[in-house]
């Protein structure tokens, strides 16, 4: 039996940014922009659509990403963003916590609830 978490809880927010690719983790920037977090850093959500820099942002429920380096736990895992489309287990005091719902370390995919 296949089980999918895809649609639960999923809400989208619609914000100006820029120098943002579909697929890139984001932030707020000091101007109130959507832009890429970078390495290490924390994100508010990942880019769904881009039209001309008017950003479609995932904020909240399930969603599968790539990770690089160590494999995230189940439950709950610091994730931040690698600035590139993908995600890295955090170590830092301030990292975010997500809650992990499933790990393929074949495809090195990871995925949680924003």
């Amino acid at each position: 039996m296949n089980i999918s978490y895809k649609g639960y809880n999923t809400k989208f927010l619609t914000a100006m940014g820029e120098g943002v690719e579909v697929g890139d983790c984001v932030k707020l920037n000091d101007s109130g922009l959507l832009v890429c977090a970078g390495l290490n850093e924390n994100f508010i959500g990942v880019a769904v659509s881009n039209r001309e820099n008017v950003i479609g942002m995932q904020e909240q429920g399930y969603i599968e990403m790539p990770y690089t380096g160590t494999v995230p736990t189940y439950g709950y895992c610091k994730l931040v963003s690698l600035g590139n489309g993908a995600v890295k287990v955090g170590i830092g005091d301030n990292d975010r916590v997500y809650k992990v719902m499933m790990v393929d370390k074949e495809s090195s995919t990871v995925g949680f609830m924003l």
